[in-house]
């Protein structure tokens, strides 16, 4: 099984931080180990979102991973 959890994102600087913690402590990962993602969508954020993004992948590289759009596409096309 391979479950990935989609987090669209756009200009939310403000929330990265616990939006991650709250899904990375999830216990699924725990009870299936490696058999999950937590994908984040960087739909051209204008703000810090992107960098933070890089920080936070550095400390759970296991657990996320980062696609950065180069057009805006809106939370529809970010999913």
């Amino acid at each position: 099984m391979k479950v990935s959890m989609i987090v669209p994102v756009y200009n939310a600087e403000h929330v990265l931080f616990d939006t991650l913690g709250n899904l990375v402590h999830q216990t699924f990962f725990d009870q299936y180990p490696g058999e999950g993602e937590i994908l984040f969508v960087n739909d051209c954020s204008r703000d810090r979102s992107g960098a933070i993004l890089e920080v936070l992948h550095s400390q759970f590289p296991d657990r996320t991973r980062i696609i950065h759009l180069t057009e805006n596409r809106g939370p529809g096309g970010a999913r």
